[in-house]
């Protein structure tokens, strides 16, 4: 033999005096060689993190493959990619997943947090499934979706109500019917009018009974109106809950 024959590409050899190519070790997987004649495993290139290999004896860098979206990797030289646990996602060549942050939550394997739908929230970092997203509760509604905070559902006006939960729309808050009344913000329902009193849709407060007049909750008005005193009767003050 003139000279020696150098161990080819992706292998190495630690020895001397080896007689044939057998003697030159595959570059193990997550690490490549792009030499000829490599004399030591720590001369085959680790894989950067973020990046596997799954073969051995590779000879270019392009061996080492992006981890694909919803895995990991944050050490060098590795053969594979770890999947990112429920609450976390990661793109392509990650070095660690990231936490899904308020209003959004993720299963196993996501590439991207999917947002709360309307009518829900989710008020903590790193929730696994819609599940975690909490109802707006009655009285509210939300029309956007990933939303972080009760808060940010929105009340119904006074005069208003909403009596179900997970309310999409300003259209779920409906008015007080007549005779009843809601003077406060995010109520599930009306009161009703006292004697004396009415209303008619969407009020605040009832209206007191003028001088004259009356009103008593019959199947005739239920507070929806005062209704005048029978001939040859009268009533000299203002509320009258009674024609007699």
């Amino acid at each position: 033999q003139v000279e020696c024959i150098k161990c080819p590409m992706g292998k190495y050899n630690i020895f001397d005096g080896a007689s044939d190519e057998d003697a030159c070790k595959l570059c193990p997987f997550g690490r490549y060689s792009n030499k000829s004649a490599v004399a030591d495993l720590n001369e085959c290139i680790e894989c950067d993190r973020g990046k596997y290999n799954e073969n051995e004896g590779s000879i270019s860098i392009t061996s080492c493959k992006l981890c694909i979206q919803g895995k990991f990797n944050n050490n060098e030289g590795n053969n594979r990619c770890a999947q990112c646990s429920p609450g976390y996602y990661s793109g392509f060549g990650h070095e660690q997943c990231k936490i899904c942050l308020k209003g959004k939550y993720s299963n196993l394997y996501q590439f991207d947090c999917i947002s709360c739908p309307k009518g829900k929230f989710n008020d903590f970092n790193g929730a696994v499934g819609e599940e975690d997203c909490k109802n707006c509760p009655w009285g509210r509604y939300s029309n956007k979706s990933g939303i972080v905070d009760l808060t940010q559902c929105a009340k119904c006006v006074v005069g208003k109500y909403n009596e179900e939960e997970m309310a999409t729309s300003i259209s779920n808050c409906k008015l007080c019917e007549s005779g009843k009344f809601n003077n406060n913000e995010g109520s599930n329902k009306c009161d009703e009018c006292r004697p004396g009193h009415y209303s008619g849709f969407g009020y605040q407060q009832c209206k007191v009974c003028s001088k004259g007049k009356y009103s008593l909750n019959t199947d005739e008005s239920k507070y929806t109106e005062c209704l005048p005193c029978p001939p040859g009767t009268f009533i000299d003050f203002e509320g009258g809950d009674s024609k007699e």
